[in-house]
This record gives structure tokens, sequence and C-alpha cells, in this order.
């Protein structure tokens, strides 16, 4: 098989996940990153099964485990008065049930791991500073217009996966004018000395706390030092706008929204908020789904093919599978990069779009109040951990 010549936009997780996985199967990559460098941003992220199948067959995930944390269980609390509603054994059921680990982790450990493994890659080349302007789909190939640390260049590549988030440069072209749509909540993150935490955050277990119009998860990162904190409120009167992933949160008005939003929170989930020094906020934004993940010589992944809210934890894991997807695409279509990505867009398209309307409806799941959450914490109990295992079997147990 000869090599194609592919290009990515974007140098995050999915841009490198896509780059490694493209890679891994022969073909040559180039990965154009805007940013001038690499930075470690963000918290923490959760690797379901459904992701560590895939960064398995990377030959990745021993080298990401060694920067991650296996938690042992996920409770699920009532978050008024701490409650159990209901103890998953996660890693038990990852492994036995879904064939795979579940891990945390912060974002920077696994960029950086990823990262390592693409440059250490001969055939993946990366360049920084590199904002991708324009695109022309051509008869065979694809013209890319870029801008590289001022000085504009035209790359030719056999395909581009754009790769480039939430404000995607191309997505607008494909989207229909829907643009992004604002959900009205906010993430509040936070990460805190495992040693200004209270006890119970310290272990290695994903907390979830539900109340009404705000939720809070925790878990511990990097080797347990740390613990990632994530409060998701309604959104305030100050404006945020998509793509604002680390906003200041230390004026008074965002403080006092933040409080008033755990008021009614148990002493515990209070005294874990109360250790956060802190905050930066990250204005939730989704999209609804594209017609299609592919257009001619052109595929999205990651945020740019389908944003989605974190409420499933799957923004990442969708990435990386929309990585597998394209290098099993196109080891069926080795030499037609048009015919590849057309049969991505065949093994992606409603799986996406179903973990994008599921992230959605978990918000108002998890934000209910009065009898609506009294019925929903009763389900839960009901259900107990086998009953809410085969309610995720569709998510984690479902290969990419």
């Amino acid at each position: 098989m000869s090599e194609l010549s592919l290009g990515i936009a974007g140098g995050g997780i999915a841009g490198l996940s896509v780059a490694l996985a493209l890679a891994q199967i022969g073909h040559k990559v180039a990965v154009y990153e805007r940013a001038p460098e690499f930075l470690s941003l963000g918290a923490g992220v959760q690797l379901g099964p459904n992701a560590c199948r895939i960064l398995a067959q990377l030959g990745l995930l021993d080298h990401v485990s060694k920067v991650a944390i296996k938690p042992q269980h996920l409770f699920i609390h009532r978050g008024s008065d701490g409650a159990v509603l209901v103890d998953l054994p996660l890693q038990t059921l990852a492994t036995q049930r879904w064939n795979s680990a579940s891990l945390v982790i912060h974002r920077g450990d696994l960029h950086g791991a990823l990262l390592e493994a693409a440059r250490a890659n001969p055939r993946i080349s990366i360049s920084n500073g590199a904002r991708l302007v324009d695109a022309h789909d051509m008869r065979l190939g694809i013209d890319l217009h870029l801008d590289i640390n001022g000085a504009t260049e035209i790359r030719h590549h056999d395909a581009l996966v754009a790769a480039d988030g939430v404000g995607s440069q191309l997505r607008g072209r494909f989207d229909g004018g829907r643009g992004l749509r604002d959900t009205q909540r906010i993430a509040w993150r936070a990460v805190v000395p495992a040693g200004d935490a209270p006890a119970f955050a310290r272990s290695a277990s994903t907390h979830l706390w539900l109340g009404a119009a705000a939720h809070l998860v925790h878990y511990p990162l990097s080797g347990g030092t740390l613990i990632n904190v994530v409060a998701t409120t309604s959104a305030m009167a100050k404006r945020l706008v998509a793509g604002d992933y680390d906003a200041a949160s230390d004026d008074a008005d965002s403080q006092r929204h933040l409080a008033q939003s755990f008021e009614n929170f148990s002493k515990e989930a209070k005294q874990l908020l109360a250790a956060v020094t802190s905050w930066r906020m990250w204005p939730l934004f989704d999209a609804a789904p594209l017609s299609c993940l592919a257009h001619g010589h052109i595929a999205f992944a990651g945020d740019a093919a389908h944003p989605m809210v974190p409420f499933l934890a799957q923004g990442a894991c969708q990435a990386i599978e929309d990585a597998g997807a394209l290098a099993a695409s196109f080891k069926r279509h080795p030499q037609q990069p048009r015919e590849a990505l057309a049969a991505y867009n065949g093994l992606r398209l409603a799986r996406a779009s179903r973990v994008q309307a599921a992230s959605r409806r978990q918000a108002t799941i998890y934000h209910l109040s009065g009898f609506p959450a009294q019925a929903r914490d009763l389900a839960i109990q009901t259900l107990g951990p086998m009953g809410m295992a085969r309610g995720l079997d569709w998510l984690y147990g479902a290969a990419a």
C-alpha cells in the first residue's frame, strides 16, 4: 500500500488521536495547530471503556494508564443530604462487562502522552502557529490555505480531517447556518491539592452529586495528588462565548452565583467546594448534529464534528472513537480518500449524534427538583448497579 498524505487541522486530543491512528496504518500525516505552542490546559478527563479499547488498539493505553487513575467506584449522591443512591463498581464492570479499563486523567497528561507518541512517529509532522484559513476541495485531494506564523502557504493533501474544536473554521460551511447552541449552563472547574480536600474526596472513585439546577462531579488526578472538581450551574447574566474554556471567575457576582447554586447541598459537598481557591468557568455550548461528517475530501472529528455537553463525560471519548473509525475506514479504502471518508461518516454519524442527544438529556435529568427529582432518585435506587450498567451497555459496550 502506498501512503496517502493526510492533513489534520487541530492538534488537540482529537487531532493527535486521528494522526496516530492514521499513521499506524501507514499514511503520512501533517498536523496544523494554530496555537504557537502546546500548553497544559484544562482539568480532568474521563476515559470510558469505549475510548480505552481504541487507545489499546493504537498501542497507547499502557502509556496513558501510567499517568491516569482507575476509579474503582462511581457513587451517585443525592445532593441535599449526601445519601448514596447507587454504588456502581466501575472498574469491575469496565473489565468484566465492557472489556476494557475506565480511566480518569488530567487533560494535560492525556494530551502530553498523545503528543509524545506523535512526535516520536516519523510519519507525523506537527506545525504550530499554523491557522487554517480556507480549504479548496479539488478533483484529486484538497488544497489547504494556511497562515503559518504570519506567512501564507498552500499545502496539498489527499484529504483533510478538521479537528479544530468547537470553533471549527470549516464547520459553518456545512451546518446549514445553525451554528452553536448556548445551553445556558456553566461548568466551573478547579483542581484542589488532595491534602486540602475532605477525606471522602481522596479515594480512587468518581462522585456525582445531583441537585436542583446544579450538580457536582469530582475524582482524583495525577496519582491522587489532586482532586478534580466540576460544579455545573445555570448560566449567569454575564455573557460568555463558545470556546472560552478558561474564563475568570473571581468577581463577586460569579462567586455569589456559585454559592447560591449549591446552598441546598449537603455539608460534605460544601466542604469540598470551600476547599477550592480558584475557579475557572467553561460556558457550555453544543450543536445540532451535522447532516454528514464528510464532504468530498473533508471530514470532521472531535468537537468540530459533534460538540456536546459533558454530562456523559464523552467529549474526549467520542474524539478517540472518531480516530478509530477513520483508521478502519482508510483500511477498507486504502487508496480512495473520498470513499474512506464516506465510510467514516457511515460508521460515526448516527452514534455520535445519539451521544450528543443523550448528553444533553442528562442535563435535564441531573437538575430536576421537587417530585420529579424524588422519582429520579427512586428510579436510580430501584435499578441498582446492574440496572444502571445495562443502561450504559450501548455507550461503553459498543465498538466504534
